[in-house]
């Protein structure tokens, strides 16, 4: 089966509104929640999470400009 054999699912627009509604909501809640203490944080404090969620929140922007792009590694 070659690529251009693959069916192409055709989702529905309010489907795709959900979802980037909800891309936008995270981007939405995690600026207010975390990205502050990003850029704002002690020099002696240092961690992991806040730069995991510094990568979500900029994965969400990727997903609400491309919300069903897929990565075909």
């Amino acid at each position: 089966m070659t690529p251009t054999d693959v069916p192409q699912h055709v989702v529905p627009l309010w489907r795709l509104n959900v979802l980037r509604a909800a891309y936008l909501l995270m981007i939405i809640g995690l600026a207010i929640a975390y990205l502050p203490n990003l850029f704002a944080h002690p020099p002696q404090s240092t961690g992991v999470i806040p730069s995991f969620l510094a990568g979500m929140w900029v994965m969400a922007w990727l997903g609400l400009r491309y919300p069903l792009h897929s990565c075909r590694c």
